[in-house]
């Protein structure tokens, strides 16, 4: 790299120069990676790859001296983050349901046992997470539990509860989040009768809310379709899917046959785990044949569709074998599902409220549950599926002693956040990755400046240097550094800041 004095180049090639004992005057001490440095031509050095490095995309230094894009594989077991309070109220129950539109997650709690019901919305930066103030959306003393879905058509969050204090009907409530914040709009009754147990999906396709629920009443399974207006929901005729008593109720959406997959314990077939697929047309769902997948009493069930496999993933616990944590791996072909053989992931029995969630980065199925042989700790495993079976790795402990209560795993864009009630010190949240990388702060050395093929020699912009080989950057946006070495204005694990952007195609490498 030439110097230069008052535009005159005065050494042409800097990089022999040694001993250098005075630059500027004596008062005058230059520290750091000379990136806010005037006049200085900072930018770019030459590198070996070690491998192909992709034009564009950051680079670590390796011990010999090569440059390397860094490697991501997913993690044997998952990395959890600190635990966060959510809210210091004595809630007993918590769920959580993640805005893809304003990239945000709702965490609904309560207040003490039985309502009112509170919501707040969380920011999840790297391990941070940060939360703004609980809004009230149900008063008075009614809220025995909730479970929620986002409608992607028209971004809204939709919370589904039973109403203690109004004969345990099913109600329903829309909400829109806004910054920090989320407002809601009236409650709608879904279930004049009463309703203890129920699930709800969004059914992406028709861009409808589906919830199934046993009407206790009448001691049958059913489903209705709603509709979100604005701040309202509107709902069509249910449909009875189970003609006897339905208990431990899941949904899911099964995105490659656009169909919705309810699992149940049915209590009118010696109370064995079953599944059932719905079509939605219009504001009506109907049904194909109901598909036994476990042939034992069934409990704790919960569902997911793996985006990679297009399968539909059911956990449970079997409690007709101990309370055995199962799971089991389906297929959706017109209006039935078939499944493969179940695997355990856990023997000693004694599982409980399970729940589960698909990770698209990791294409993985991240199971959670309450660990009752191990005096009830809240459990973390892995999930991979592969056919029509699924094999899973060691658990993890995330909370111990009976503290992880009612766990529930939320997929973000990147990474996954999981929420729980801690017996002993209220609601809590904590981040879960299951991706891990090579490069770190210490090793990470700039960005490709152009490809270079491995072994051979390319330019890498460093500190304080401009790159400009990336496309659709937001102007004036910090970028950080992910586990495969592309940018994006979220931090990955570990954090990495890559730069600040100076234009759509330009970053300022380390500012």
């Amino acid at each position: 790299m030439a110097i230069k004095i008052s535009g005159t180049t005065v050494i042409n090639d800097s990089r022999n120069i040694t001993d250098v004992e005075n630059f500027g005057n004596s008062d005058t001490v230059y520290t750091g990676s000379g990136a806010n440095l005037t006049g200085i031509q900072a930018g770019s050095s030459s590198f070996t790859a070690s491998g192909s490095v992709t034009n564009g995309r950051a680079v670590l230094v390796n011990s010999n001296g090569t440059v390397s894009v860094p490697t991501a594989s997913v993690r044997s077991t998952p990395f959890l983050g600190d635990e966060t309070n959510i809210v210091s109220i004595n809630s007993g129950y918590v769920r959580g349901v993640f805005d893809s539109n304003a990239n945000k997650v709702v965490i609904i709690n309560r207040d003490g046992g039985s309502g009112p019901g509170d919501a707040l919305v969380a920011t999840v930066s790297g391990t941070d997470i940060t939360f703004g103030s609980n809004v009230e959306w149900s008063s008075g003393n009614g809220v025995s539990s909730f479970q929620a879905t986002f409608d992607s058509s028209n971004n809204k969050v939709v919370i589904v509860y039973n109403d203690s204090s109004d004969s345990f009907k099913l109600k329903a409530i829309v909400g829109t989040v806004s910054g920090d914040s989320i407002s809601f709009g009236s409650i709608a009754t879904v279930l004049n009768g009463q309703c203890y147990r129920y699930a709800v999906t969004f059914d992406s396709s028709n861009n409808k809310v589906v919830i199934a629920y046993e009407d206790y009443s009448g001691n049958s399974g059913e489903a209705v379709v709603g509709t979100v207006s604005g701040t309202s929901i509107s709902f069509g005729s249910a449909t009875t899917f189970n003609s006897s008593s339905t208990h431990y109720i899941a949904a899911t959406f099964d995105t490659n046959s656009n169909k919705v997959v309810i699992c149940y314990n049915d209590d009118g077939n010696s109370d064995y785990g079953t599944a059932i697929v719905g079509t939605v047309s219009g504001t009506s769902i109907s049904f194909g044949s109901e598909t036994v997948f476990n042939s034992s009493n069934t409990g704790y069930t919960k569902a997911t569709f793996d985006s990679n496999s297009n399968k539909v993933v059911i956990v449970y616990s079997d409690i007709g074998d101990s309370y055995d944590g199962e799971a089991v791996v389906g297929t959706v072909s017109g209006t039935s599902i078939s499944f493969g053989s179940s695997a355990d992931f856990q023997t000693d029995g004694n599982v409980e409220n399970t729940d589960c969630v698909f990770d698209s980065a990791a294409n993985r199925i991240i199971v959670t549950y309450e660990d009752g042989g191990n005096s009830g700790a809240g459990a973390v495993i892995i999930g991979t599926v592969s056919g029509t079976s699924i094999s899973f790795g060691t658990k993890t402990i995330f909370d111990s002693e009976n503290q992880g209560n009612y766990p529930g795993p939320i997929f973000l864009n990147n990474r996954g956040l999981l929420v729980y009630y801690d017996d002993n010190d209220f609601a809590k949240a904590r981040v879960i990755d299951n991706i891990e990388t090579d490069v770190t702060s210490g090793n990470f050395i700039g960005i490709a400046a152009a490809a270079i093929s491995n072994g051979a020699s390319g330019s890498v912009t460093i500190v304080g240097g401009i790159n400009a080989s990336q496309s659709s950057l937001s102007v004036a946006e910090k970028y950080y550094v992910q586990a495969d070495g592309t940018l994006d204005t979220e931090p990955g694990i570990p954090s990495i800041e890559a730069g600040i952007s100076i234009s759509a195609t330009q970053i300022n490498v380390g500012a």
